[in-house]
This record gives structure tokens, sequence and C-alpha cells, in this order.
């Protein structure tokens, strides 16, 4: 699934999505808008996933931060955890399962709101 299908998808399901192929530009929007649920891939130009997660936890250690690899390893995978992955799914993604998450994330910003 390529990065505009899946905003796409998160688009036409009711969410709100900020997309990019550059890291750091995506990292600039979540100092901005701090949202609840980011995706990254792993590989990426300049900063890779674990780098992005880390910066985006420094901001804040609540975000549920997802990463996504077709590059897995055991070593990348307790990488992501040690520095607080929620979780790292291989590719290709299962739109299904990319909806659940954002559904989940969702559900559980609105249960703390009320």
């Amino acid at each position: 699934m390529s990065l505009r299908s899946l905003h796409s998808a998160l688009k036409l399901h009711g969410f709100e999505v900020d997309a990019f192929d550059n890291p750091m530009q995506a990292y600039e929007c979540y100092r901005e808008k701090q949202h609840a649920l980011v995706f990254s891939d792993l590989m990426m130009p300049k900063l890779n996933g674990i780098q992005l997660l880390e910066k985006v936890k420094a901001i804040n250690p609540n975000s549920i931060f997802v990463i996504f690899t077709g590059f897995y390893t055991e070593e990348n995978d307790n990488q992501a955890k040690a520095a607080g992955a929620h979780l790292m799914l291989m590719k290709p993604l299962s739109i299904q399962r990319v909806l659940e998450l954002a559904r989940d994330t969702r559900d559980q910003k609105i249960s703390e709101e009320v």
C-alpha cells in the first residue's frame, strides 16, 4: 500500500490525515498538531522511522506510533519497542488493520475526553 493509498483510505473513512514522504516535514507537522496516532515507514532518507519515533515521543510520550517495514528484523523490532513504538507492521499493509488501529485510537481519545 502506497502512502497515497493509505492517506486516501483513512480520509475516506473520516479521519483527519496529514501525509508526507519527507520525515522532516512529518516531524514539523507533528510539532504543530501532535496527532494521537502516527504511522511511519522504517526506512526513509535522512531520518529513519525509529529516529522519528524518538523525536515524536520527546514531544508527546502518549502518542501511538506504528512503524511499518518490508525489512523486519528482531533487532529493528527491539529498537522500535525500546523507543516506544506501539507496533511494527510488515508490508504489505492491510488496510483493515490500519483502519482498526485508527478507530481504536480515535475511540480511546474520545473516551478520555468524556
